[in-house]
């Protein structure tokens, strides 16, 4: 399923949960992300960007929103960031 960038909606955190509702027990959720060193991801370079986000304070929100197992990257060779985490059984 392909759904908006995380940093382009108004309410992140909103569809993060929405997201872990809709998972099946066990199910995994992936996010790839702009990392945020990289200076054309910043809002005021790419309009569309309402929200940056650090690889750290991804991993912490899905925790936060009950996601167990998280693990994230750093940036990558495409200046962007990877974030799992799993729903609980």
């Amino acid at each position: 399923m392909s759904c908006p960038l995380l940093g382009d909606l108004v309410n992140p955190v909103r569809a993060v949960g929405r997201w872990r509702g809709r998972s099946r027990p066990g199910g995994t959720l992936v996010l790839y992300l702009p990392h945020p060193d990289r200076a054309y991801w910043r809002p005021q370079h790419c309009r569309k960007h309402l929200h940056l986000f650090h690889p750290v304070d991804v991993a912490q929100m899905l925790r936060d929103l009950g996601f167990v197992d998280v693990i994230h990257s750093e940036g990558d060779l495409a200046w962007s960031f990877a974030c799992v985490g799993s729903k609980n059984v």
